[in-house]
């Protein structure tokens, strides 16, 4: 997913590098100023799936797009909250969201992108004062989501991904972040992989944001999963 910024040129650039792997989709907002969302799927996953339907919950910003077959159902919520919204607003897109998702329970939900608020308990962290900042307008929106998402699962990666510079200095926060409801059993069995791509430092990187990535594979030996069973059926054979 990949949040464009008007003629910017990220669509065709995407449309040539991923030609022979990824369908990719533009999903433009109501004026060039808005830009939109790009969302590249593979297309074994279009062969497998078929092609997806959208729902746009904010135009340009918050898209999703869920994939039906006869076995096999998934969803991808891009998510862009701007910042420059009222908290009622943005408060109705993570109801939103909510109602999305739990009106098809059978399906493999994947929540990412800018949300433009820390976590609970989180907070941004001031480099020229080396100190944390609280906001009180972030913690407001984490206990919303918490408040109808608590059910999904962040993969979790602990660097920051976005530095702004304001009137109080320069800030680092986490502020991508990516959710499946991927129940935490089951990702026991596999192996997790969430992380930044690039430095968050680094001078001549594209945007004030840096991505966010996670891989998920399938691993038939799992050592401590084998120990657990073991331990388990120790007890219960007492």
């Amino acid at each position: 997913m990949v949040e464009a910024h008007g003629q910017d040129g990220c669509q065709q650039e995407l449309l040539y590098r991923l030609r022979n792997t990824h369908s990719v989709e533009y999903f433009p907002g109501p004026t060039q100023a808005t830009g939109g969302v790009i969302i590249c799927i593979k297309l074994h996953i279009l062969a497998v799936c078929g092609p997806p339907s959208h729902t746009i919950i904010d135009p340009g910003r918050i898209i999703c797009i869920h994939f039906h077959s006869r076995d096999k159902h998934l969803g991808i919520v891009g998510v862009h909250l701007v910042p420059e919204y009222s908290f009622q607003q943005k408060y109705s897109f993570i109801q939103r969201i909510a109602d999305i998702i739990r009106a098809s329970k059978q399906t493999l939900w994947w929540v990412g992108g800018d949300f433009n608020f820390e976590a609970s308990g989180e907070k941004s962290f001031n480099l020229d004062r080396n100190s944390f900042t609280d906001s009180s307008a972030s913690e407001r929106l984490a206990s919303a989501w918490n408040l109808h998402l608590s059910h999904l699962l962040e993969h979790h990666q602990p660097d920051f991904t976005r530095v702004q510079n304001g009137p109080q200095g320069i800030s680092a926060s986490r502020l991508d972040r990516i959710y499946s409801n991927l129940p935490s059993w089951r990702l026991l069995s596999c192996n997790v992989h969430t992380s930044t791509v690039g430095n968050i430092m680094d001078s001549n990187r594209l945007s004030d944001h840096i991505p966010v990535m996670t891989s998920i594979h399938s691993s038939a030996d799992r050592p401590m999963i084998h120990f657990i069973l073991a331990h388990l059926k120790r007890r219960w054979n007492r």
